[in-house]
């Protein structure tokens, strides 16, 4: 029987403190361009057959210890969040279960290793600046170094970096300042962005990569 009323329409609530973050007069507009898709955005690590061009060099990647007196890092491939399942990551000590401080993020294509990401942690600055006196070189260079002699022995005509500008996390940075974890547009944001940009720049001018938006490319 036919009551004349409209069904209700279903819809999601969504979660409190990001409706206030992102109502927020200052940070809206900033929320909604970083979360518009930009070129180059997709990772290749996920879908398109990325983990499947990448099963072999991920498996047969060498693990390494770098050890000097009671100090030791550990360098192997471990399984990654957000940007990509893999990476190739740094642990303090000389066992593989060791705390993360620094890792490269993975992502394949038929002829090319994506370096999706590029991160440290900041509480491991001093463990960071350390691994130089280890490796000869700063922790990101080395990782990178590491990737493209892999890559080139696997076959692998490039690496490709992406460029900072192009991550959700750029766009968007989650930070600490507040309560909790949240959406933050201010000072802070803008410290982070001006990090990565002087990391990822300084690393892709260091190891000789070419600028082809949306990457930094070498080819091997």
């Amino acid at each position: 029987m036919k009551t004349g009323r409209k069904p209700r329409k279903k819809f999601y609530r969504t979660p409190f403190w990001i409706t206030q973050r992102v109502l927020d007069s200052r940070g809206a507009k900033h929320f909604a361009d970083s979360t518009r898709k930009r070129p180059g955005m997709y990772p290749t690590a996920v879908g398109r057959g990325g983990e499947k061009i990448g099963q072999q060099f991920m498996d047969s990647f060498p693990k390494q210890v770098l050890k000097k007196r009671r100090k030791a890092f550990t360098i192997g491939i471990s399984s990654t969040i957000h940007e990509s399942h893999y990476g190739v990551v740094i642990r303090l000590g000389a066992k593989h279960m060791g705390q993360k401080i620094a890792s490269v993020k993975l992502g394949f294509e038929e002829d090319t290793v994506v370096i999706e990401s590029i991160q440290g942690a900041d509480k491991a600055k001093k463990d960071l600046d350390a691994f130089k006196s280890f490796a000869g070189m700063p922790w990101a260079n080395y990782l990178l170094q590491q990737v493209e002699e892999h890559a080139r022995a696997h076959g692998f005509k490039y690496v490709k970096v992406r460029r900072p500008e192009t991550l959700d996390y750029y766009g968007a940075p989650m930070t600490e300042s507040a309560e909790f974890q949240s959406f933050d547009f201010g000072s802070e944001t803008r410290a982070i962005r001006e990090d990565m940009r002087k990391l990822y720049y300084s690393v892709a001018h260091a190891m000789k990569y070419k600028r082809m938006f949306p990457f930094f490319v070498k080819e091997l």
